[in-house]
């Protein structure tokens, strides 16, 4: 099937949850068997005990995009999965439980690095590997805070700590659609009036000619056309939307085919927002971009838009894995959240501020004012 711009679309996605653990990962060092970890930056796994390294095979496979209309024909909704998994390490082969939405993450009793299936109506289609290690991580976190005005210091020494900073491959989904959209609005030009208007000069009442702008305004309709190409909505609701949305800078033409051999040593989310409410989200980012695309049509100084009727054609989704580093630093009893993306290294964050900083520069600043005011005393009083 094809689909929006020569994109390949695929055939129905499975539907059954995965129940057994046959696809459970264990990524072993092909030279001493311990746990492998995936390598950011590199096409490898590592090993942390002697430093071997296995290369990961690529398979080949083609980044796959799913038609939307088809999908909402078949499932009315198409909810998220809440069921827990429990997969059995095959390290130690004891069974434990991801709590949901988790589905890869270390095996708590031996560490080995587990990626279960991870079930539900959609699976992930692609992902983005880190580019982006712990250490250059930790480093950028640092020099963020370091660089906010107001920033307590010693927020930015918690960041040297173990277990502060957690790489996860958080859920997304990309949408494309094909849009027309018939418009009605007004156009307005500015034209400039001359009138007399009063005016004091020299303590006496009079007037002056003076151009005064004013609005023409005139009927404007028409049509407008834009495809939409990979608008990206986050389906998770384990990070706040405030941050998530400022990280969207991820490289997608970069997306690759899901392969778990990534995820390695890195906990991964299944989606956690159901697929209408995500193309809902994704819908208002269009609407969005076609008003400006209105108001370019139209044309004029200022632009009114009355009504818009946006039809969407040729949609298409899938579901990918973006890398982001998350920390977790506390200070004065609440708990501030720093993201990093896993590609571009970027921050984003909730600051703190140090009350001691504030005001200590604000007693600063009013001892300077009141000096500067007694060396003018002194000087022309």
């Amino acid at each position: 099937m094809v689909g929006p711009w020569g994109v390949r679309l695929s055939e129905p996605e499975p539907t059954a949850e995965a129940t057994s653990d046959e696809r459970d990962g264990r990524f072993a060092c092909e030279s001493c068997g311990a746990v492998l970890g995936f390598a950011p930056g590199t096409e490898k796994l590592s090993c942390s005990y002697c430093g071997h390294v296995n290369a990961i095979r690529a398979r080949g496979e083609a980044v796959v995009e799913h038609d939307l209309d088809d999908r909402f024909a078949r499932d009315a909704e198409v909810a998220p999965p809440t069921a827990a998994i429990t997969p059995r390490c095959t390290g130690c082969g004891a069974s434990f439980t991801f709590q949901p939405p988790l589905h890869a993450g270390p095996c708590p009793f031996c560490g080995t690095a587990v990626v279960a299936e991870p079930g539900g109506a959609i699976q992930p289609g692609g992902l983005l590997p880190f580019l982006i290690g712990e250490a250059n991580a930790r480093e950028r976190i640092t020099g963020w805070l370091q660089k906010l005005w107001f920033a307590p210091a010693n927020v930015a020494r918690k960041t040297r700590g173990r277990d502060v900073l957690h790489g996860s491959y958080v859920p997304f989904f990309t949408f494309d659609s094909r849009t027309e959209t018939r418009y009605q609005g007004l156009r307005g030009d500015v034209y400039y009036q001359t009138v007399r208007v009063p005016v004091v000069r020299n303590g006496r009442r009079t007037t002056q000619l003076q151009q005064v702008p004013k609005v023409r305004w005139r009927p404007a309709s028409g049509v407008v056309r834009r495809d939409f190409d990979d608008v990206l909505v986050p389906a998770t609701a384990t990070l706040p939307p405030s941050l998530t949305d400022q990280l969207k800078r991820f490289d997608l033409h970069e997306v690759r085919a899901y392969q778990e051999e990534f995820l390695a040593g890195f906990e991964s989310e299944r989606f956690q927002v159901s697929l209408q409410a995500g193309f809902e989200r994704a819908r208002l980012i269009m609407r969005g971009v076609i008003q400006g695309d209105i108001r370019a049509h139209i044309g004029g100084d200022m632009q009114k838009i009355t009504t818009m009727d946006v039809r969407h054609g040729q949609r298409a989704y899938k579901l990918v894995l973006l890398p982001i580093w998350r920390a977790d630093l506390e200070f004065m009893g609440r708990t501030y959240r720093v993201l990093v993306n896993g590609r571009t290294g970027e921050v984003v964050g909730e600051r703190p501020y140090s009350l001691l900083k504030i005001v200590a520069t604000t007693v600063a600043a009013l001892a300077a004012t009141a000096l500067t005011l007694w060396v003018f005393r002194s000087v022309f009083g």
